[in-house]
């Protein structure tokens, strides 16, 4: 689901002119369908090791029940995307409601340092992302501005001799080597490059 998929989902709404809550209806398929069918034995890899229900893991309602009010920025978060919000001022706004509600109880709330303590620690968590995205920039722009990008994706089609389903295996393949040892994230943003 795109809470899993991070920032990939972000991407891919960007990349490919997709709304938002496009990306989130069609990811949002297996795990409910995985739920929805109560088996408690899924394949995982080629042992078909069982695995534990995805929806028994999940906690029980009367442990949710003291502190549900600090769910309240997921949906604000997900209806303000579904109402075209950009991602930034989306979150800006879920980060707003988050502290707001951490208010409603004693226990959860949130004061002046509790806040400057919960910036830091998020800048310092978008630090490594930072430093990831922009050598991808970098990269980005030399295989651009140096014509390697399109003769790279001239030499694939050449490879392809005209045949879709090769050209698609060889984006594939290419795809894997671009984004060998990368997260999901800046492996997106160089291959779509």
């Amino acid at each position: 689901m795109p809470p899993v998929m991070g920032a990939a989902a972000f991407l891919l709404a960007e990349i490919s002119g997709t709304p938002y809550i496009e990306v989130i209806k069609v990811a949002a398929i297996l795990p409910v369908s995985i739920c929805i069918s109560g088996s408690d034995d899924l394949p995982r890899g080629s042992k078909a090791r069982s695995a534990r229900h995805a929806c028994s893991e999940l906690p029980k309602f009367r442990e949710l029940k003291k502190e549900i009010h600090l769910l309240l920025p997921i949906p604000i978060l997900i209806v303000l995307l579904a109402f075209d919000f950009t991602p930034f001022i989306a979150a800006f706004y879920a980060i707003c409601s988050a502290v707001v509600v951490s208010w409603f109880r004693r226990s959860t709330r949130m004061g002046p340092k509790k806040i400057l303590e919960a910036l830091a620690n998020g800048a310092r968590s978008s630090l490594s992302v930072g430093a990831t995205v922009g050598v991808i920039g970098i990269v980005i722009g030399v295989t651009s501005l140096s014509g390697l990008a399109n003769y790279f994706q001239q030499f694939v089609i050449f490879l392809s001799g005209g045949h879709l389903a090769l050209l698609v295996l060889l984006i594939i393949i290419a795809g894997i080597f671009v984004g060998m040892g990368m997260p999901t994230t800046p492996s997106m943003s160089s291959s779509s490059s």
